[in-house]
């Protein structure tokens, strides 16, 4: 396998990659971050040995990681980054008389044409875009230096006069220009290797490079969403608050506060609706989602569902441990010690304190004897994870709780009792799958795709379900469902038996993977490349 440095990858075309069947673009997860998407993708390669995969992993800069998390499957061929804070090398000065033959009214058609572009996207109008795009910006032979059209008095005439109405300062407006445009231009420059299908999880800047990508080299795209990602970020921008993933990074965030109408919203609705347009089929881990995504440009025509999955297999001898420890179980004894668990990162989306104070009342009430365990990474966001400790001494709960980073999942739940998800945001989270392969009874907030995984009806399980759903940031519902389980031998079992059938059925990965499959060998059964 190849992996190119970040100099390399940016020196280097296309030509220097060997041709795969599928082209995986990543953004902020697979191979460098852990986590449930990362666990997918890397699930995905692994039961696909069949066909060959490159990766396109996506950051903001380098400052995201560059070692590998993963042992990687022999059917990955290559990896090449893709930074986008990473500008075309230095070079020596050239005038813009040079370029463009001494041409204002060049110049200004090639403004004008920009903005017109953006402007019909919003329209429904995706050629002249796609026009521009193979012509110029993709085009290693174009005549045109994009880096110094962005400098010239011509782009920022045109810029001034259609984004009057937003009354910035010319600084400001100048600036935001100098974030904005070589963004998109690092992603619309890049030199895509070939493949036959390109697959991004996520409609963010990964989703737009896997569109650009298709367009560039004839393939397919391929586009999953865990979560709705345009949603996501127009929400936080709404909110004033600062957006999870690769705009986390730099300067950006906190600008974009500074605007009265965000042109980053429009960017973000623009590249949502590109986004769909270019994708030739869609997969949602859960029907409603579908209805949300649908707002912003998706087309139910190219959807597909295709949950999370889990190796039934792998939990074995986890399943045998916990029969044991059935045996052990006293429902009507203070004694016995019940073992909670939370699995995953420690970073604000998960709701620990909501936890922390589910379990302090838990303590409080005196009806359960307990014990918290939280399994995950907690480096990701240290100020987070020092407050949660302190509340945790502030409860007087620090014999009660214990944080054992990450660890071998399918040892730690031998000796668990029920699995707590506290989330306030989650797309189908696998971990719920492994906790009920594991015959462990769940409780989790009403978030994402929660509800369809622990007891929504499934056509192999009509009315079964796996676990309690309770609202989100609400403590006294975990607290309260956890007292509920804890107190009826029969609906524990009950919820122990219905996720065994869930985790091998609906949700066994054989059944799930081979969606997938279906998905890539429909795509590349289509060989002509469509531009339309």
């Amino acid at each position: 396998m190849a992996l190119m440095s970040r100099r390399e990858s940016s020196q280097k075309s296309q030509t220097n990659f060997a041709e795969v069947d599928i082209c995986l673009l990543t953004e902020g997860t697979y191979p460098f971050v852990k986590g449930g998407v990362s666990s997918v993708i890397h699930q995905i390669i692994s039961t696909h040995p069949q066909f060959t995969f490159g990766i396109v992993p996506i950051a903001w800069d380098g400052t995201s990681g560059s070692k590998v998390q993963f042992e990687l499957p022999k059917n990955v061929v290559w990896i090449k980054p893709l930074i986008l804070k990473e500008y075309s090398p230095a070079r020596p000065p050239v005038s813009i008389s040079s370029l463009f033959g001494n041409s204002k009214r060049t110049r200004t058609r090639m403004a004008t044409e920009i903005f017109d572009s953006l402007d019909k996207i919003g329209e429904q109008d995706f050629s002249q875009i796609k026009q521009l795009y193979l012509s110029e910006f993709s085009n290693t032979n174009s005549s045109i230096d994009f880096h110094e059209l962005l400098s010239s008095k011509e782009f920022m005439e045109i810029l001034i006069e259609r984004y009057r109405a937003l009354q910035l300062p010319l600084a400001e407006l100048f600036w935001l220009q100098r974030e904005f445009f070589p963004l998109a231009l690092r992603l619309m420059q890049f030199q895509f290797p070939k493949a036959k299908v390109y697959h991004s999880h996520t409609a963010g800047y990964a989703g737009l490079a896997a569109g650009l990508a298709s367009l560039q080299q004839g393939g397919k795209f391929l586009l999953t969403e865990h979560a709705l990602y345009i949603r996501d970020m127009l929400e936080y921008f709404l909110k004033g608050q600062k957006p999870q993933g690769i705009l986390e990074v730099g300067e950006l965030a906190e600008r974009i506060r500074t605007l009265k109408e965000s042109v980053w919203q429009k960017w973000f609705l623009n590249m949502g609706e590109l986004i769909y347009h270019l994708a030739h089929k869609t997969t949602y881990l859960y029907p409603e989602i579908l209805k949300d995504a649908k707002k912003y440009g998706s087309s139910a025509e190219k959807a597909a569902i295709i949950p999370n999955g889990v190796r039934f297999d792998k939990f074995k001898k986890t399943r045998l441990a916990q029969k044991q420890r059935h045996l052990q179980r006293n429902f009507d004894e203070r004694n016995f010690t019940w073992k909670l668990a939370f699995i995953g990162r420690i970073v604000p989306i998960k709701g620990i304190p909501d936890l922390i104070e589910a379990a302090n009342q838990l303590k409080k009430s005196g009806a359960v004897k307990f014990h918290l365990d939280l399994f995950g990474p907690y480096d990701e966001d240290p100020a987070y994870f020092a407050q949660c400790k302190k509340d945790i001494e502030r409860c007087n709960l620090t014999k009660n709780v214990t944080f054992h980073g990450g660890k071998d999942l399918t040892v730690a739940l031998e000796d668990i009792d029920i699995v707590i998800l506290s989330s306030h945001s989650e797309a189908l989270p696998v971990v719920l799958l492994e906790a009920m392969a594991s015959g462990i009874p769940v409780v989790a907030t009403d978030v994402g795709g929660v509800r369809q995984v622990v007891e929504s009806r499934l056509p192999t399980l009509p009315d079964h379900p796996a676990g309690i759903v309770v609202p989100s940031r609400c403590p006294q519902a975990l607290t309260k469902a956890v007292r509920l389980l804890t107190s009826d031998r029969a609906l524990y079992e009950y919820l122990s038996v219905n996720g065994l059938h869930r985790a091998s059925k609906e949700f066994a990965e054989t059944h799930v993977m081979g969606r997938y499959t279906s998905q890539y060998e429909n795509l590349m059964s289509v060989q002509k490349p469509d531009f339309d």
